[in-house]
């Protein structure tokens, strides 16, 4: 039994280390304008996502004889052009969705791999890639006779930059591996916030206002990160980057090369995922998990208004208590939690809430059960900062982010794959066994990520890779050893990354 002291010690340990991160946090190059404009980004998006379903299947139950210029949500008896239209709309948004995880697929680890020479080009990208769909749903409200094909090839390219892997890689590069994951758990609270509160915003506006404000607050993002988001690469870190594939452009001395390494370069910049047993490791617990987590996002809603009688009223109360809890969740419980469980113990437990929780969507018979459900939903979240910051620790400075890009390309593959699969499980145990197995089927993901989860090595706060990802790249494998010491970056130039960061980490603690 704790006496006293050792109590006021450990509560005076947890609020010390949440006052020096929030210290660090404030401190760290480019950290706050990055909040900021992910805050920004989440508020622009949040606003409109819960009119494009009613708008996207009233545009495409025109095209199945639907007359006038009343929404299908206003009808109380659905006419058969509005039920053709939202199943038209669904199945669009299942291809476009497949179609956007496959452009993160193909472009995220070449976008994180680019960025390792200068995150803010990529950044703003991806920013200006976000303002498209936005102009383009301005478009379609506004223009009756606008196909929702724009709307959806606009969305879509926003698959090309994946913002939070982007954003995660920033913090990377100005914050100490002790205080990384208690980063990204903020970072993503911001997501949260803006999703959880946005949508309130319907209640006083009506669709072309919330369009409008959509696309000023996502122009607002863009424009702030042009003026005011610095550089977070170091320039030791950018004249690393640049030497490592300096003897890969040589190698390209003609067309016929030139096209096989750019067919190549996805899966050679995801390569870094295997150049050591961690990495691998974590990516297979971020791969069950980001699959199950698509799938939760894809189907829970519908299932929930099929199975258990479920109105979009309860809906909006849904959204809003996931928002709340998951703020406090990623902001205020993430460093205590951090402090006193540890990364890996924290990752083995979000995984068992993971397990939780699907069991609970699975069995549930009411909506308080949904409710519960949901509030530990968002414990489970904590997996997704803490496995980005545990990937991070076992490379060097100048690959973090190609390693965030490669790791998020992973997820887009578990996302397309998740609700296919979930899908298949549930037309052919609905009725054999239950509705809700496919629940029972996703716990069990969660259960075997928390089992590999429990075996990923520790690595303390100041260790680094083993090597460069370059000498595991099966690409390079055939080449003599001198060309490959030829390609190994400056030592020099790794010793002067690495005491920086270490520097920077004395100066947080």
């Amino acid at each position: 039994m704790e006496t006293p002291n050792h109590e006021t010690s450990r509560r005076s340990d947890t609020s010390g280390f949440f006052r020096t991160f929030l210290t660090c946090f404030l401190h760290s190059r480019g950290a706050l304008p990055l909040l900021l404009v992910g805050g920004l980004l989440a508020f622009g998006i949040g606003c409109v996502v819960a009119i494009i379903p009613d708008i996207l299947a009233t545009r495409y139950a025109m095209y199945h004889g639907l007359e006038g210029d009343q929404s299908c949500d206003s009808y109380v008896i659905k006419p058969l052009g509005c039920v053709a239209g939202s199943e038209e709309a669904q199945s669009a948004a299942a291809f476009w969705n497949f179609v956007t995880k496959g452009l993160t697929f193909v472009f995220n680890p070449i976008m994180g791999s680019r960025s390792d020479q200068g995150r803010r080009p990529i950044l703003i990208t991806g920013l200006f890639l976000s303002c498209l769909p936005a102009s383009v749903f301005l478009l379609l409200v506004m223009i009756p006779t606008l196909h929702p094909f724009w709307f959806n090839i606009s969305n879509s390219l926003m698959g090309v930059v994946d913002m939070i892997s982007i954003m995660f890689a920033c913090l990377s590069d100005t914050i100490p591996t002790q205080f990384r994951a208690a980063g990204f758990g903020l970072l993503m609270s911001a997501f949260y916030g803006g999703f959880a509160l946005a949508p309130s915003f319907m209640l006083f506006l009506n669709a072309q206002q919330l369009a409008v404000t959509s696309l000023g607050l996502i122009s607002t993002s863009f424009l702030f990160a042009l003026i005011f988001m610095p550089e977070t690469v170091s320039e030791d870190g950018r004249r690393v980057s640049e030497e490592q594939r300096f003897q890969l452009r040589l190698e390209r001395n003609n067309w016929i090369n030139s096209c096989c390494y750019s067919l190549r370069r996805p899966l050679r910049e995801m390569s870094i995922l295997r150049q050591s047993l961690s990495l691998l490791l974590v990516t297979i617990v971020s791969f069950l998990s980001a699959m199950v987590f698509a799938s939760d996002a894809t189907l829970v809603l519908y299932y929930a208004q099929e199975r258990l009688n479920v109105h979009p009223h309860d809906f909006a109360t849904m959204f809003l208590l996931l928002g709340v809890v998951g703020i406090l969740v990623q902001a205020a419980f993430l460093p205590p939690l951090l402090r006193v469980m540890g990364e890996h113990a924290l990752l083995v437990a979000s995984c068992l809430c993971g397990a939780v929780h699907n069991l609970m969507y699975g069995l549930a018979r009411k909506k308080k059960s949904l409710y519960i459900a949901f509030v530990v939903s968002q414990f489970t979240k904590l997996s997704f900062p803490t496995l980005s910051s545990l990937a991070s620790k076992h490379v060097f400075e100048y690959e973090q982010g190609r390693l965030q890009g490669a790791l998020f390309a992973t997820n887009a593959v578990a996302g397309a794959l998740g609700p296919l699969a979930m899908e298949f499980i549930y037309n052919r145990t609905k009725d054999n066994l239950f509705p809700g197995f496919m629940f029972v089927f996703a716990a069990s993901l969660y259960f075997v990520g928390a089992l590999v989860a429990t075996i990923i090595p520790f690595v303390s706060d100041g260790s680094r890779g083993i090597v460069s990802s370059d000498l595991q790249d099966p690409l390079l494998a055939e080449m003599p050893s001198d060309e490959l010491l030829a390609q190994e970056p400056d030592e020099c130039l790794q010793d002067e990354v690495l005491q920086r960061q270490t520097k920077d980490e004395i100066v947080c603690t």
